[in-house]
């Protein structure tokens, strides 16, 4: 089942076992695996523009701060607290899409907004690696090819 176009992203059901897929993300989230750099391309991280979210704190207590000074009674320091959040929400929500798509624009497309982990130093034995030699095993057959044409597998998120 094509899932993307560009790159092609293909879903194969029952590729690979339940426990296998499962075995497979616990290593990578848990840290079992070293993450694998992008060549070529921009790693853009949305983790990180929740730091946005101090701007729109920063901005709204300045906005309840003035309005306390001027002598406002609570509520009116209240809402014009919500009001301030809200505008610079928008604010950031515009600064996150202008900063995302100056750097697709920037990379020509070349920028990746997951993790990728590798598998090269899995020790035998282990369930992760067995997974990756179902991974390997079923890939050859649907490819018709031998484990040493492959590169390494990647697990992606």
């Amino acid at each position: 089942e094509l899932l993307h176009a560009e790159p092609p992203v293909y879903l194969v059901h029952n590729f690979l076992q339940p426990g296998h897929c499962h075995a497979l993300q616990q290593a990578a989230l848990s840290g079992q695996l070293p993450t694998a750099a992008y060549n070529d391309a921009v790693l853009f991280d949305y983790h990180k523009l929740s730091y946005l979210g101090i701007v729109v704190a920063v901005g709204a207590a300045a906005q309840a701060l003035l309005s306390w000074h001027h002598g406002a009674d609570v509520s009116s320091v209240l809402q014009s607290a919500a009001a301030a959040a809200a505008v610079w929400s928008g604010i950031a929500g515009v600064l996150a899409v202008a900063v995302k798509t100056a750097v697709v624009v920037y990379t020509n497309g070349r920028c990746f907004t997951g993790s990728k982990w590798s598998t090269e130093q899995l020790q035998p034995g282990n369930p992760t690696a067995e997974a990756v030699e179902a991974f390997v095993d079923n890939i050859c057959k649907l490819l018709g090819t031998q484990p040493c044409r492959l590169e390494v597998p990647l697990v992606t998120r």
